[in-house]
């Protein structure tokens, strides 16, 4: 069986493949990740994704400013989705589900785990949470870790040239996803919908 996940980035696929080996692993499932450019792509596809019947979707998109999740899912979305699609949105972005295993990321962080948990109490809540892990890295004591993600411009932080990878190794490496669940709503209504979506691949009923 072929599963297509259609995201954003790289960052959030590689999110997304841990939560699938997470709800369901099995050797018959092809997992197939279809162009990552950004949420216009998104809602630019999904209404065509909407009117497959035999194909299956796992779609993850980034709140960003958006007001609510179901806001966003009603301007995107011209009717209801069918069964064999799975549309979650991460609260505010993929980073606050990072941040919510808050132990997994002072290990791979090299940052005190006191000092994570009162930055991170919650994460849902967090307006900017890229910014805030980018701010958090900048602290570390690894001079390597900071030079690949953390890029300072005058005042400001961004994306360093080793982001993606960086994290996609905390993702496989030290995120655990029933820590970041307990901490993250957005998170935990994500990975419980999974589970329930991934049960169909098994007995039949897609």
């Amino acid at each position: 069986m072929t599963l297509f996940i259609v995201c954003e980035d790289q960052l959030s696929e590689t999110v997304m493949r841990r939560m699938i080996s997470n709800c369901f692993s099995s050797n018959f499932l092809n997992i197939v990740a279809l162009s990552k450019r950004g949420r216009s792509y998104i809602q630019g596809k999904i209404n065509g994704f909407n009117n497959q019947n035999k194909l299956h979707f796992f779609i993850l998109a980034d709140l960003n400013s958006d007001e609510c999740a179901p806001c966003l899912i009603d301007k995107w979305v011209n009717r209801s989705l069918k069964q064999n699609i799975l549309l979650r949105i991460a609260v505010r972005e993929i980073e606050s589900w990072l941040l919510a295993d808050t132990k997994g990321f002072s290990e791979f962080s090299k940052l005190d785990h006191s000092f994570i948990k009162k930055e991170v109490n919650s994460p849902d809540d967090i307006p900017d949470p890229k910014g805030k892990l980018i701010s958090m890295v900048d602290r570390s004591k690894s001079r390597d870790l900071k030079s690949d993600i953390v890029r300072k411009e005058k005042s400001s932080y961004k994306q360093g040239p080793g982001y993606n990878s960086r994290l996609a190794d905390y993702v496989n490496n030290y995120w655990k996803i029933e820590r970041a669940a307990e901490l993250s709503d957005s998170f935990k209504r994500a990975v419980n919908s999974l589970s329930k979506f991934t049960k169909g691949f098994g007995n039949g009923k897609y």
